[in-house]
């Protein structure tokens, strides 16, 4: 009869940071093995397991597993094993030494597994005894992924599963604050700016986090980050201007239209490459009106490109896209032979489209 796999103890990241931080305060031995001390309600004694999520999510944990741990210690690094390096039996052997005490000038260390999902058989027996073991001098955090893993599988529940919360809706503006804070930033950030961000972005906490770091640094520590910052860092961006360039013509806002037509050529676009992308845009646009159940072409049907231009969608109607792409596809032409400057071409072209 087949055993019952038991369930691993859960607890939030939040929660997880929390207890750890108040297990380090109260560690009075520094040479104790972390798995002999009294926390037994908080599983300490286990490995930790951080399962899905964003990756770098994860890989914070781990830095600040490491960091909470040893405090005060700045030599202690986190090291780090993928499957490729844990099928090397050596390297098992030398962690089984080093976390019974056992190697040579053997020190307390947290050490993260990555890839543990690809492990073979012949390692994984191996491994789940070292992870086992009561008294370690190594602190083991697994970082995996959503995919079975054997090698869970083969601790029967003996771990403590770290969760990583959803950021979507409201959790992810609160998470986008306290990223905010983390990164030295005091001002806060206006709810317009945020919602300005993750319709640019998406809900993609990895792009976020990328994003509102660059933010901290336009922005001065102690001032609010606002929407025309956003908006700002936006004009940086060849890809997101195409976007807001199709918008500003859907809006018919000349203005807009042109600020960020001259905002594209200034970084250095060909008007040739602005063209392109426009027209790829627009045939984006017009493949939405095609009968349903119509093949159509990947270049066209780029949810992408869609996702990026949600408006533009119910601002052009059919005539002002064909009329549009009949310009475009003139002017790539009218561009090669004319003796005007593509630049100049390029924006007699978008102020025509705005002015429909």
């Amino acid at each position: 009869m087949a055993t019952k796999t038991k369930t691993a103890f859960e607890i939030s990241a939040e929660g997880y940071l929390k207890n750890l931080k108040q297990f380090a305060a109260s560690r009075t031995n520094q040479g104790q093995s972390f798995k002999t001390q009294e926390l037994k309600t908080f599983s300490l004694q286990l490995p930790v397991v951080i399962k899905g999520g964003e990756a770098f999510r994860a890989k914070r944990i781990v830095g600040l597993t490491n960091e909470i741990l040893f405090a005060g210690d700045s030599q202690k690094k986190v090291r780090t094993y993928f499957a490729s390096d844990l099928t090397n039996q050596g390297t098992v052997n030398s962690l089984y030494a080093e976390s019974r005490g056992g190697a040579l000038f053997s020190k307390a260390s947290c050490v993260a597994l990555y890839d543990t999902e690809s492990l073979k058989v012949a390692s994984i027996e191996k491994l789940a005894s070292l992870l086992r073991l009561e008294q370690s001098e190594i602190f083991f955090v697994i970082v995996t992924g959503e995919k079975a893993n054997k090698l869970l599988d083969a601790l029967d529940g003996q771990f403590l599963n770290v969760t990583l919360s959803e950021l979507r809706g409201e959790q992810l503006g609160k998470w986008a604050v306290k990223e905010i804070e983390r990164l030295g930033h005091k001002g806060g950030i206006e709810t317009l700016a945020l919602d300005c961000l993750i319709q640019s972005f998406g809900e993609d906490a990895t792009r976020l986090s990328s994003e509102l770091g660059k933010l901290t640094l336009l922005v001065s520590q102690s001032s609010l980050i606002k929407r025309a910052d956003v908006e700002n860092l936006l004009l940086q961006r060849p890809d997101s201007n195409t976007f807001a360039l199709v918008e500003g013509m859907a809006e018919k806002d000349l203005k807009k239209t042109l600020k960020i037509n001259s905002s594209l050529t200034a970084q250095g676009m060909h008007p040739l490459q602005v063209l392109a992308l426009l027209s790829k845009s627009l045939r984006s646009l017009s493949a939405q009106t095609s009968p349903s159940g119509t093949k159509l072409h990947s270049d066209i049907s780029n949810p992408w490109i869609l996702k990026n231009i949600p408006k533009s969608r119910r601002l052009f109607s059919k005539i002002d896209l064909a009329n549009s792409l009949s310009l475009t596809a003139k002017l790539d032409s009218d561009i090669k032979g004319s003796k005007r400057t593509p630049e100049e071409l390029l924006e007699d072209l978008v102020v025509k489209i705005a002015s429909r």
